[in-house]
């Protein structure tokens, strides 16, 4: 598997999610139909994802992006389809990472999705190898739609595939 297909993967399932305002309740929010629409997406999408988890991500986007920033982009209570082509400003990928980062292990949730690709015990190390911040530049990225990644982080993904046994390049 190439450099960039190992990191696309990673951030692929690190996914498969300010403007608001601090006032705005995620479990509300999590109930408008936009959120509800994206809570069902996130399950239909993650099947690793728990309901609960789901709807977590889904309130903490809706109460960090806005209702009507998400109108804006074409996100609604019938589809979210648009979100998928939308290009993020920085605060809203910060807002989407932050709400996957705040509701589930965003490693633990890699090695589950990764499993099916890698195995088992190699999606476990290459999960226990990524911290939290790695985690998140790489899910910030594929959000962003770019892998302009850091020479750093692109080296440390290598080197952690490399111990675990993942060949890459």
């Amino acid at each position: 598997m190439a450099r960039r297909s190992l990191i696309g993967a990673v951030a692929a399932v690190l996914i498969t999610a300010c403007g608001a305002g601090d006032d705005v309740d995620p479990s509300e929010a999590a109930q408008t139909p936009i959120g509800r629409a994206i809570t069902d997406d996130l399950l239909s999408t993650s099947p690793a994802l728990t309901e609960s988890e789901a709807t977590c991500v889904s309130g903490r986007i809706v109460a960090g992006i806005g209702e009507a920033e998400l109108e804006s982009m074409g996100v609604s209570g019938e589809s979210i389809a648009r979100l998928g082509e939308a290009t993020l400003s920085g605060d809203q990928i910060e807002a989407i990472v932050e709400a996957w980062s705040a509701c589930i292990d965003i490693r633990a949730q890699a090695a589950r999705s990764l499993s099916v690709e890698i195995g088992d015990d190699a999606a476990a190390c290459l999960s226990d190898g990524i911290d939290l911040d790695l985690a998140k530049e790489l899910l910030a990225a594929s959000l962003g739609g770019t892998f302009d990644l850091s020479d750093s982080a692109v080296a440390r993904v290598a080197v952690i595939a490399a111990g675990c046994g993942i060949l890459i390049g």
